[in-house]
């Protein structure tokens, strides 16, 4: 099916139907640049035996609902720019029902980069309770949601109750997601309750540039798979505050052993008021000695919060 509804502008509707793919299931830009089709309801299809799908919705701006929720989705080959801008000529944006999404044994990770790169999300959008098959051991899942843009004051990007992650890396994952250099705070909230990161080991970029308020669940994270890349992690994210009540544990801390902390926590709360800021950064075992190159070239550069770091226990 790749290309089969290509730059199709006047197409306004996709009838629910139980459309299945086979092992070599290919929907590479299937609805690409479908710019009047509103609604795209996928609950019913079957992808359990392959699908590849490469710019598979690009660029339809003004869909507002996607509903692809409870699929089990054998990803068969690298897909990119699954729905790459879309909902962005829709006030509230599109609104993503893609909970319990099950990705399954002998999926081909590969690269899975940016599946919803620049699109507009409404605050009422869940990618809630995902599952990978635990064997599955290449997922390079780069970049998921970065340059998006959640609708909405006090919205929450609802990404919690996911099972183990696979895959090594989250970079880029909330790069410049809602980002306005810091201007406008609407305070968004990122839900990661729940996530598993003893595979990861790259964190680069993970929600630099981003205009993200709060992490929720970061005391929930565990141990990663240690020697992490930390550069740029959280860059620029200068309305980020830490919670107190919802710091990095021990455990995830001091796992890290990160290779590399170039500018890893520069700004973070830099333009909120003195009044809006809460911890600072648990470093309880913090171990910096495998770090190198660049060193801790600008790691802390006006990094904001209202207690000082406590260095006392860092090697």
């Amino acid at each position: 099916m790749s290309s089969a509804f290509l730059n199709c502008t006047n197409l306004t509707d996709v009838g629910v139907t139980s459309f299945k793919t086979d092992a070599s299931g290919t929907c590479n830009n299937m609805f690409q640049n479908c710019t009047s089709l509103l609604e795209l309801n996928a609950s019913n299809w079957d992808l359990s035996l392959g699908w590849q799908a490469i710019s598979f919705i690009q660029g339809c701006t003004n869909l507002t609902k996607v509903d692809m929720t409870g699929l089990s989705i054998k990803v068969r080959a690298r897909s990119e720019n699954l729905m790459y801008g879309v909902g962005t000529s829709v006030t509230a944006g599109c609104e993503f029902l893609m909970s319990g999404i099950n990705f399954l044994s002998g999926t081909y990770g590969g690269y899975q980069i940016n599946w919803f790169y620049n699109s507009k999300i409404a605050p009422t959008s869940t990618f809630a309770n995902w599952s990978w098959d635990s064997s599955i051991s290449d997922w390079i899942g780069t970049g998921k949601f970065n340059g998006t843009n959640v609708t909405g004051v006090d919205s929450t990007l609802d990404v919690s109750g996911w099972s183990t992650f696979p895959g090594s890396t989250l970079r880029n994952w909330f790069n410049s997601v809602n980002y306005t250099a810091g201007v406008t705070n609407n305070r968004l909230t990122v839900d990661l309750t729940g996530l598993n990161v003893s595979n990861v080991n790259d964190m680069q970029s993970f929600c630099s540039y981003s205009d993200i308020y709060k992490i929720k669940g970061i005391s929930g994270f565990g141990a990663t798979a240690g020697n992490v890349n930390m550069q740029r992690c959280f860059y620029d994210s200068t309305l980020l505050k830490i919670p107190t009540s919802d710091n990095f544990s021990d455990a995830f801390i001091q796992s890290l052993t990160p290779t590399d902390i170039y500018a890893a926590f520069r700004g973070i709360g830099r333009n909120l008021p003195e009044s809006d800021l809460e911890a600072s950064i648990n470093l309880n075992g913090f171990d910096a000695s495998n770090v190198s190159g660049s060193g801790f070239t600008t790691t802390w550069y006006q990094y904001h919060s209202n207690t000082s770091l406590d260095f006392s226990n860092v090697t």
